[in-house]
């Protein structure tokens, strides 16, 4: 699923990057994913682009993002280089 506000050409750079990266809509649903991304979370790229976190990830784990995804919606840039690891089964949210 693209959003036309994704420029085609920063999506195919975007693809062949080794990082996992996503990119949600205001609504905080998946726009788009890396596959580094969508294999972190075990799932296929279809089971989650179009999809909102919540329904993805699950509440717990949203509210751990909450705080990065506010700071975002709020026009914050923010970079979490050093990695975040989010616990898929206890909703723990950690830095590696």
């Amino acid at each position: 699923m693209f959003s036309p506000k994704i420029d085609p050409m920063l999506v195919k750079v975007a693809e062949n990057l080794s990082l996992a990266w996503a990119y949600l809509g205001a609504d905080l649903c998946y726009h788009k994913v890396s596959p580094l991304y969508a294999e972190s979370i075990k799932l296929s790229i279809d089971d989650i682009e179009g999809r909102s976190v919540l329904d993805v990830l699950g509440q717990t784990a949203l509210d751990k993002l909450r705080p990065y995804l506010d700071r975002v919606l709020q026009g914050e840039e923010i970079s979490l280089d050093e990695g975040v690891e989010l616990d898929l089964k206890t909703g723990s949210l950690y830095r590696q």
